[in-house]
């Protein structure tokens, strides 16, 4: 084996090392906000804790979806979030959290964080889809401290 051959390899697996160690960190609560209030208007969604929260304009489909949710009620038809929170309990995996961590570019970035045995997986969502299987397994939803504090708004008004 070539020299550089190795040093690609030894470099792939620090990399792949990083990620699953990233992957595998449990987050701190301490840096979240446990979400308690959740409201949809057409397709304006306001997630938030206390009087603090954030706004965002979702799809018609998704504001719907998180809805259903929210009322604990099925279309005739399931939906993908249907789908995905029956895939999740059929195959024992645990849905632990709902991370909504960023705003970039008027885009919030959320993460779901599942669980199966001793494997987490740390997946990268959007915030609706995330919160719309959240709502239908039971899933605790948490913001970010500092992205409440930077980007939240009174939803008390």
């Amino acid at each position: 084996m070539k020299a550089s051959d190795s040093l690609i390899l030894v470099g792939s697996l620090l990399l792949l090392s990083a990620f699953v160690i990233a992957v595998l960190q449990p987050f701190n609560p301490e840096d979240y906000v446990k979400v308690d209030r959740i409201e949809v208007h057409g397709n304006i969604l306001v997630v938030g804790s206390g009087c603090k929260g954030l706004v965002a304009t979702v799809s018609f489909e998704r504001a719907d979806s998180i809805q259903k949710g929210l009322d604990k009620t099925l279309d005739f038809r399931p939906n993908t979030h249907d789908i995905f929170a029956d895939l999740i309990q059929f195959f024992n995996i645990t849905y632990e959290a709902v991370l909504i961590e960023k705003v970039e570019n008027s885009a919030y970035y959320s993460d779901m964080i599942l669980k199966q045995g001793n494997k987490v997986l740390k997946l990268d969502s959007r915030p609706s889809d995330a919160i719309a299987i959240a709502l239908r397994t039971d899933t605790p939803i948490y913001i970010r401290k500092s992205l409440l504090e930077e980007e939240g708004i009174d939803i008390c008004e």
